[in-house]
């Protein structure tokens, strides 16, 4: 294995360890409002804006790698 791929097999573990780090942290925060909301007062306007931009950016984050590893997949195989 050359030492681009891995670098690439890094770049990609990393990636992947980002986005599950991000995604385990935006449910504890959703847990948190909804507990928050029950108990107390709901969520402001701005707070479920900032709540629904993270995870819109979060699932289009995972589309774009997915289909970006996808491809390199698929490039590797034309290659060999």
């Amino acid at each position: 294995m050359g030492e681009n791929t891995k670098q690439k097999n890094k770049r990609r573990q990393f990636l992947c360890k980002q986005l599950n780090l991000i995604k385990l942290l935006t449910n504890k925060l959703l847990k948190l409002s909804s507990n928050e909301a029950n108990n107390t007062e709901s969520l402001t306007a701005g707070e479920m804006g900032k709540l629904w931009a993270t995870y819109m950016g979060n699932r289009i984050s995972k589309c774009i790698l997915t289909n970006y590893f996808n491809t390199l997949r698929n490039k590797k195989l034309k290659f060999f």
